[in-house]
């Protein structure tokens, strides 16, 4: 993710851009597959929680961010799933809270709203995670396989001070057209919603104001997400040419991401278009399921080991070369040989991941965890060191 301040601030109510009388409340987590960020919009009419998250602790503080606002101003919630994999739902189920409709409502796309509430452990990754997933109940069916574009669908949701949000549907979802929709709370900003397929079946994306909350379409095309039961490569191109059209038309200046800092327009731009180019290479892709996982982390196993060897003689034939040339009298450029590829960094990271499978050779991680963690170490490694200076002296193929 890019550097830099970051648009909004974590845990701090802060005014939505371009929506006049809402707030926005961000919980940003560091990147991983065990819980999702969170997003809490208030508006005067309407308490809106975008992905609840993956972890009990963190449903607990949204359920009291959430009371805090109710005891200032009574309000409905909504829960809206940028998709229902269940790093950004399931935590909710240890909260009071979010258990029953008459004190949030879930609203969630038709594929994942009927997967939630039948306790579908495929399609919302609870299988590879080795989770288990009671069925839930969704009050507020996203794009449901009736819709119209244009037409008006009146939501009287059971609260006890009668809120109703309206739905509105303009967006075929033919022709190369974003399916697309307006949700309106009283009388402030409407919540707009767009399906985007790909990473999975029901995933959408939405805006208020200047924001947009993308889900994880930003990293549908990486190593171990690629492939998850309900992928699909085309869906997903598709899904972020519409993305991009989005940001490129509609006013939006700020993305927030299901997973990682919250980014400039321009910066989505810019990852979003490298999603897309990676996405379009990745035909005919295995299913990633439960039994890929594990063999994924048994082959990222043996990779580390290769790459642990690889640097071994790498490092050695360096130190040779830089030791001859300290013996001509060249110590300058021996000095710069030796930091060629950064020692202490690679063995940091090859001791983290050796300490990360003696983890989960102890049970404490998942097969998935440990494939994602050996994809990340060896894409650190590939950054620390200088490929031009190294090229020169060992042979590439190394």
């Amino acid at each position: 993710m890019p550097g830099g301040n970051d648009p909004l601030t974590p845990l701090a109510w802060q005014p939505v851009p371009g929506a006049d009388g809402a707030s926005i409340w961000p919980l940003i987590r560091k990147i991983d597959i065990i819980s999702s960020n969170s997003y809490l919009i208030a508006t005067p009419d309407v308490l809106i929680l975008i992905d609840p998250g993956g972890l009990p602790e963190q449903a607990e503080q949204l359920a009291r961010v959430i009371g805090e606002c109710r005891q200032e101003r009574d309000r409905p919630v909504f829960v809206f799933l940028t998709h229902a994999h269940i790093d950004h739902c399931i935590g909710a189920l240890s909260s009071p809270v979010f258990a029953s409709p008459e004190t949030a409502v879930f609203a969630v796309q038709e594929r994942g709203s009927r997967a939630l509430e039948r306790g579908d452990t495929k399609l919302t990754q609870a299988d590879i995670l080795g989770r288990a997933l009671p069925p839930m109940r969704i009050g507020l069916e996203l794009f449901p396989g009736t819709w119209d574009a244009g037409r008006n669908i009146p939501v009287q949701a059971a609260y006890p001070n009668g809120a109703t949000v309206t739905v509105t549907y303009t967006g075929s979802g033919t022709a190369g057209e974003l399916p697309h929709g307006r949700l309106e709370f009283g009388n402030g900003p409407p919540l707009e919603i767009y399906h985007t397929p790909g990473h999975s079946p029901d995933s959408i994306c939405l805006g208020m104001g200047e924001l947009l909350f993308i889900g994880d379409i930003l990293f549908a095309a990486n190593p171990g997400v690629a492939g998850l039961i309900g992928w699909n490569q085309e869906a997903l191109v598709r899904s972020l040419g519409h993305v991009l059209t989005l940001l490129d038309n509609s006013g939006i200046t700020t993305v927030l991401p299901g997973h990682g800092r919250v980014v400039t327009a321009p910066d989505a731009e810019r990852m979003l278009s490298a999603v897309r180019t990676d996405a379009q290479g990745l035909m005919d892709i295995a299913e990633l399921n439960r039994g890929r996982a594990e063999q994924a982390a048994a082959f990222a196993e043996d990779c580390m080991e290769e790459v642990n060897e690889l640097f071994t003689i790498m490092a050695g034939r360096l130190y040779y070369v830089s030791y001859v040339l300290d013996e001509l009298g060249e110590s300058d450029i021996a000095q710069r040989m030796e930091s060629v590829i950064p020692g202490d960094t690679v063995d940091e990271l090859l001791e983290a991941f050796s300490a990360f499978a003696d983890e989960h050779h102890r049970g404490r991680s998942l097969s998935i965890q440990l494939a994602l963690k050996a994809g990340q170490v060896i894409g650190k490694l590939d950054r620390s060191f200088r490929k031009e200076e190294l090229t020169r002296i060992i042979d590439p193929i190394l």
